[in-house]
């Protein structure tokens, strides 16, 4: 519902990357913030059993700060451990 109302009026979107998805820019661990992006157009392509979803275009709003790849870094997946073992 976010990305048709950000596609409604013009709004960019923040993303977040998580390394559970299946996209070659995910990160290796946890989330990365990737910036804002801008909601250009939505198609509602078939799967392979003819159902129909909802796609939508991103495309990166200009003059943000390249994305850090390198990230997270040795630390932020120190961090990472931490919490999914509860902080001890």
């Amino acid at each position: 519902m976010a990305l048709k109302r950000s596609l409604e009026n013009q709004k960019p979107v923040r993303v977040l990357r998580s390394s559970t998805g299946q996209s070659k820019w995910a990160p290796f661990k946890g989330l990365r913030y990737d910036g804002l992006y801008q909601v250009v157009r939505s198609t509602e392509p078939k799967n392979d059993k003819g159902g129909k979803y909802e796609q939508f275009v991103l495309e990166r709003v200009e003059g943000q700060a390249d994305i850090n790849r390198l990230r997270p870094s040795a630390a932020e997946i120190r961090d990472f451990d931490k919490i999914e073992r509860g902080w001890k």
